[in-house]
């Protein structure tokens, strides 16, 4: 099991620089002006009609390059998302600091702060190579709004992973167990969903070469899973 940890990540890896690779022989468009010149053409259409002819039009320019290079990255994405579980899954368990409510805490913050210069990074590579039309909106907004939502995301979540850890001491090793009432279900239950969202939320990031939505979400799978696997400790005056 140890061997696939290292196999996994440094394979995606390797696949993705060689897609990338591949898309660097290739240009963008089959005609390089093109961009430019739908720009130009469709300037004076009401504003549904030049949004939808443009992306309709110039799709049938683009070269194979976009889908290899998206691959590519959602790949390295998905290898250095895997070597960061791998890692935080190794230093939490020989580390008793990083066992403590407040480092994972702050670990999960980080991953979640960690999208912000990805997203940034996804629309500037696509307003690079000509993704959107120059009377389009500008990618600031989408930027702002990104940035904005994973901002408030990382404190929301923080304060719910928070509450989900009073009277759940962090264990020693990470391991599933049986909930022990109807409240530890429940609670399962919210990360177990938690767990698989974050999934949903990968899976169709790779192709897209979306990293922000592949890298740091793969190590907070492994903070989900310890928060998952702390059991509940008997509070003043209740008992099991």
């Amino acid at each position: 099991m140890r061997w696939l940890w290292l196999i996994l990540p440094f394979a995606l890896l390797l696949a993705g620089a060689n897609l990338i690779r591949q898309a660097r022989t290739l240009p963008v468009y089959t005609d390089p002006a093109a961009p430019e010149h739908l720009s130009a053409e469709l300037a004076s259409q009401p504003r549904d009609v030049r949004f939808r002819e443009w992306y309709a039009r110039l799709e049938t320019y683009e070269t194979p390059h976009k889908k290899l290079d998206d691959l590519g990255h959602g790949l390295c994405a998905a290898g250095g998302g895997f070597l960061l579980a791998g890692g935080v899954w190794s230093l939490y368990h020989r580390f008793r600091r990083l066992r403590t409510t407040w480092a994972v805490l702050l670990l999960w913050f980080v991953f979640w702060g960690l999208r912000i210069p990805l997203s940034i990074w996804y629309y500037y590579v696509r307003e690079l190579r000509f993704d959107y039309p120059t009377w389009g909106d500008s990618i600031a907004i989408p930027v702002f709004s990104e940035c904005i939502a994973w901002g408030v995301g990382g404190v929301l979540t923080t304060l719910v992973l928070a509450r989900l850890l009073v009277h759940h001491p962090l264990p020693d090793r990470i391991r599933l167990v049986w909930p022990r009432s109807v409240r530890s279900w429940c609670r399962a239950g919210l990360l177990v969903a938690w767990i698989g969202f974050l999934a949903v939320c990968i899976i169709p990031g790779v192709p897209d070469g979306d990293a922000g939505s592949v890298l740091p979400l793969l190590p907070a799978m492994v903070i989900l899973l310890a928060v998952l696997a702390a059991t509940e400790t008997a509070r003043p005056g209740k008992s099991f």
